[in-house]
């Protein structure tokens, strides 16, 4: 009767190495260089990368329903979301600090 139940953990560890190492390479990143703010995220079937001008790159923090926040980068009608799931929400506002602070400064 063990038999079964201890190959059932057998496969489920299987299972969460196999998913960790999908997930291993994941990452969001925003760089802030002369007249341009690109925004790069990567998953395991997601690749992207958006250049924004640096002038016209707006910062938003959009509250959602539930206490829950977004943090948006957008210009010319082309957004992207930041930090969904590498980002606390106090992180987040402090992000959104820094970022607007780093685009206002003249280059």
């Amino acid at each position: 009767m063990v038999l079964p139940f201890a190959g059932l953990e057998i496969v489920a560890i299987a299972y969460a190495f196999y998913y960790i190492h999908l997930r291993a390479d994941d990452f969001e990143s925003i760089t802030i260089q002369d007249d341009s703010v690109i925004v790069e995220k990567h998953g395991y079937k997601l690749s992207e990368k958006v250049i924004f001008q640096r002038y016209w790159a707006r910062v938003n923090l959009l509250r959602q329903f539930g206490g829950k926040s977004s943090l948006i980068i957008g210009s010319h009608g082309k957004e992207v979301e930041f930090g969904r799931n590498f980002v606390t929400e106090e992180q987040r506002e402090w992000l959104v600090s820094q970022i607007r602070q780093k685009l206002k400064r003249s280059y």
